[in-house]
């Protein structure tokens, strides 16, 4: 349960969380003089939302009041339909990243590995909220809401990547599924002339095809194999097994798949802690190292943990909205929510305060 339900949008905590916002803000083209709420007034209380421990609207509201804040279901809830208001919040959580990613380069995880310079890295994953109370059924049942997000390995920058379409018969969308809606260029992600993207996901992302289409225009994907899939081997890849970095390396090949002959990078790798022996599958060239493929995976790790704040730190367990503009702004509060607060914990620390894990919980994680 959060403790920031105890102050208000006029505590100094708050006003310091909410900081870095300002500057993007000043910067946000989609930006309009509002006569009830503003457009800073309506993050702030979104973001407010997302910290505050009352879990439905009705207590949310009451507690707006409480605090003397005059908003109300029309100033807040209404406006979550407002397709003005999400383009205004999803280009501030845009600039809020571009932020991230300036003040946050030096605290780069994958700074020590050159082979990846021309590379953003990104691990994707599925999240589901239940149902907002008044959404209508689908196929004769309440649906979850089923979002995809992204997480930035460089800057620990967490973006919404899309709402999932379902209904008429689909009661999920599955991630390939999403990916190939976005296609190209929602992948690219606006990614300049030089710079590939590498998408880290789980088995849910495989499709040869897809792969290669994507490789052609600077997208690469990594993923566990599955252990149904057959292949033929193609060839060996030759890598320095005295690299620390390839420190439990079997075996990197080249295999090709039974159904469709694609061509297809696998590397075998053996935890050193455990003995348990992971295969990956990826489009990404030889000159990543395969030590460096079996860690990519292994961060993806950070989503997971991403998505248990969403739901047992911040509470955020059922939609808020039945709208499909609400359902999104949402999503984006959550992750400017998580983006604001990484920040203000590179500040601390700055300054010399920093968290210390309980050596209890360390254990379990």
């Amino acid at each position: 349960m959060s403790t920031i339900d105890t102050l208000s949008t006029e505590s100094a905590v708050f006003k310091t969380l909410m900081t870095p916002l300002h500057e993007c803000l000043t910067k946000n083209s989609n930006a309009r003089a509002c006569q009830t709420t503003s457009d800073l007034d309506w993050i702030e209380t979104g973001v407010f939302r997302v910290l505050g421990e009352n879990r439905t609207g009705r207590a949310f509201l009451q507690k707006l009041f409480h605090l003397g804040k005059g908003i109300g279901v029309s100033q807040f809830f209404s406006k979550l339909r407002s397709k003005r208001r999400l383009a205004h919040l999803e280009e501030t959580q845009a600039l809020l990243l571009d932020l991230m990613a300036e003040k946050r380069k030096d605290a780069d995880p994958l700074l020590k590995f050159e082979e990846l310079n021309s590379y953003q890295v990104f691990s994707g994953d599925g999240h589901y909220h239940e149902h907002a109370c008044h959404d209508p059924k689908i196929d004769g049942s309440h649906r979850p809401t089923q979002h995809c997000y992204i997480l930035n390995y460089r800057s620990l920058g967490i973006n919404h990547f899309a709402l999932a379409k379902i209904g008429e018969g689909v009661k999920k969308e599955h991630d390939i599924k999403i990916c190939k809606r976005k296609n190209l260029k929602g992948l690219r992600q606006g990614a300049g002339k030089g710079i590939r993207n590498l998408y880290v996901w789980d088995k849910a992302i495989i499709d040869y095809a897809f792969w290669e289409e994507m490789k052609r225009g600077g997208v690469y994907f990594l993923t566990l194999c599955k252990s149904n899939l057959l292949f033929h081997h193609d060839k060996d890849l030759a890598f320095d097994s005295n690299d620390p970095v390839n420190q439990g390396v079997l075996v990197d090949k080249m295999v090709r798949s039974k159904t469709d002959e694609s061509l297809i990078r696998r590397v075998s790798y053996q935890c050193p802690t455990d003995g348990k022996v992971y295969n990956f599958m990826t489009n990404l060239s030889k000159s990543i190292r395969p030590g460096v493929v079996a860690l990519l995976y292994k961060m993806r790790w950070d989503i997971e943990k991403i998505f248990d704040e969403f739901k047992n730190r911040m509470g955020e367990k059922k939609s808020w909205s039945t709208h499909e503009n609400g359902k999104t702004a949402q999503a984006n509060f959550l992750c400017l929510t998580h983006n604001l607060l990484k920040l203000m914990e590179d500040k601390l620390e700055s300054e010399g305060a920093v968290n210390k894990q309980d050596p209890e919980r360390r254990k379990k994680d």
